[in-house]
């Protein structure tokens, strides 16, 4: 989670990078024949329209809660880059 809302994805492999990469553009509109055409090399039609139907999902429910106001459930929100005592309290 560092990694991705950080903006490096020099952590992920190859395979990892082109589907976070995708998932990216498919949020924000801006699916190329470049992004496609990698996407295509690393995974199958299936795997393809999964991620797909995944990624607007969420951008969905995104639009949704952020529609109607809807509170975060838990506590606060720590952000997309939690800072490391953050991480250690809720998951050590």
């Amino acid at each position: 989670m560092q990694a991705i809302g950080g903006g490096d994805l020099s952590v992920f492999d190859d395979a990892e990078f082109v589907l976070l990469q995708y998932a990216r553009a498919i949020e924000s509109g801006t699916v190329t024949d470049q992004i496609h055409d990698a996407l295509v090399r690393q995974y199958s039609p299936a795997e393809i329209v999964a991620l797909e139907l995944l990624v607007d999902f969420y951008v969905g429910l995104c639009n949704y809660i952020a529609s109607v106001d809807l509170p975060f459930e838990g506590g606060e929100f720590i952000g997309w880059i939690p800072e490391q005592e953050a991480i250690s309290e809720r998951f050590e």
